[in-house]
C-alpha cells in the first residue's frame, strides 16, 4: 500500500509561487491536499498522478486540483509557471460575484482537471499573475488579504471563461442547478445518497433533477452521487489503513455487507480485492 502524506497546513490561507523555484508538492509520496490548487504551466511538462489516475500536463495548460484529492508529482518533473493554493475560507473573501466560478472549476474535476490555454489567454493570465505574485511578496499592508482575494477572483473568472470556451455545453437554468447539485453532493454525500434530499434542497422535483443531470452529464442524479461515494471510498482503501468496516461506517452504510455490495456493483471489485489491486 502506498504511504500517503497529509499536506502540512501553513500559517496562511493563500499562497502563490513560481514553479521554477519551488514546487511544494514534488516528491516521492502521494499527498492529500488541504488547499485547492491551480498550476498555470508556461514551459515544460510532467506526468502527475491524481487519486488513481495518471494525467499529463503540458506547456500552455492549467491543472486544477481540489482540496481532498491525492496528488503525486515525480521528483524529476521539470515545469515553469505559477502555483496558486488557497483555502475555502480565503475564497470567501472574494466578492460574491465570482462565487460560482469555484464550483465550475473544482466540483467537476473529471471534466476540467486540465484546461488548454490559447497564447492570448496565457498572456493575459501572465500579466495578472505577475502583479499578484509581486503584491503577495510585499510586506504586510492594510487590506492586503482583500487585495489578494480580489486578484484571485479575477484569476478564477478568467480561468472559468477558458473552461466555458473548452466545454460549451452548459446553458442557463440547467447549468445553475447542475452546479448547485454538484456542490451539495460534495457537502453531503456522506449524510445522504437519496435524490429526494438533494432535489428538495434545490427546490426542484426529483424528475426535474434527473432531466438536468442527464442533459448536463449523461448520468442520473443517483449515479452522480454514487460516483462521489465510490471516489472517496477508493481513496480511503488505497491511501489509508483503516478497516473496510470503518470505511463503511464513514460512508454511512448500514452494514459492511451493504457497503461491499455497493462497492462491487460500482467498481467490479470487492473492497478487499480493490485494496489488494492498488497495493
Amino acid at each position: 500500500m502506498e504511504v500517503i502524506e497529509y499536506e502540512k497546513r501553513l500559517d496562511v490561507d493563500f499562497y502563490i509561487s513560481r514553479i521554477e523555484t519551488a514546487l511544494r508538492l514534488k516528491g516521492a509520496r502521494p499527498t492529500r491536499l488541504l488547499y485547492h490548487r491551480m498550476f498555470i504551466l508556461e514551459q515544460g511538462g510532467s506526468m502527475v498522478k491524481i487519486d488513481s489516475e495518471s494525467i499529463e500536463i503540458k506547456a500552455n495548460e492549467i491543472l486544477l486540483v481540489a482540496k481532498g484529492q491525492v496528488i503525486l508529482f515525480p521528483g524529476d518533473c521539470r515545469m515553469e509557471g505559477y502555483e496558486i493554493m488557497f483555502t475555502d475560507g480565503f475564497w470567501e473573501k472574494a466578492p460574491q460575484s465570482a462565487s460560482n466560478c469555484k464550483s465550475v472549476l473544482f466540483d467537476q474535476k473529471a471534466n476540467n482537471q486540465t484546461l488548454p490555454i490559447r497564447p492570448s489567454e496565457l498572456s493575459d493570465l501572465q500579466s495578472l499573475l505577475k502583479m499578484l505574485y509581486e503584491d503577495f511578496g510585499k510586506p504586510f499592508f492594510t487590506n492586503k488579504a482583500d487585495v489578494l482575494a480580489a486578484y484571485l477572483k479575477i484569476v478564477m473568472i478568467k480561468i472559468a471563461n477558458i473552461n466555458y470556451s473548452v466545454q460549451e455545453r452548459y446553458s442557463g437554468y440547467d447549468k445553475h442547478i447542475y452546479l448547485e447539485f454538484q456542490n451539495l453532493i460534495s457537502l453531503h454525500y456522506k449524510e445522504s445518497r437519496e435524490v429526494g434530499f438533494y432535489a428538495q434542497s434545490l427546490h426542484v422535483s426529483a424528475k426535474q433533477l434527473y432531466g438536468i443531470c442527464y442533459r448536463q452529464a449523461g448520468f442520473s442524479p443517483k449515479k452522480l452521487i454514487s460516483f462521489k461515494v465510490i471516489e472517496e471510498s477508493k481513496r480511503l482503501l488505497q491511501f489509508s489503513s483503516i478497516s473496510i468496516k470503518e470505511i463503511a461506517l464513514t460512508m454511512n452504510f448500514m452494514s459492511n455487507e451493504q457497503f461491499s455490495h455497493f462497492f462491487k456493483k460500482m467498481s467490479g471489485l470487492s473492497p478487499q480485492n480493490y485494496r489488494l489491486s492498488v497495493q
